[in-house]
């Protein structure tokens, strides 16, 4: 799978969607390659790797991942 090319600043704060649209919460930091992710409510944190980033735009990011399988990604 390739990894989409993008500025990190671009990323960072962004809402974070699972491919079957639930909000899983924000990017609160970035690193060499994953992003780490912070859901709103029980501030639950993920590890994902940057090259399960199908898209982004202004507001969000679309990741390759369903709701189901976040067990695999919790820190």
């Amino acid at each position: 799978m390739t990894m989409p090319i993008f500025k990190e600043d671009e990323i960072l704060y962004k809402d974070v969607m699972t491919m079957d649209m639930v909000d899983l919460g924000y990017v609160a930091a970035i690193e060499y390659n994953d992003i780490i992710i912070i859901s709103k409510g029980t501030k639950q944190e993920y590890k994902v790797p940057k090259s399960r980033i199908i898209r982004y735009n202004e507001s969000e990011i679309l990741l390759d991942i369903l709701s189901s399988e976040l067990d695999r990604y919790m820190v």
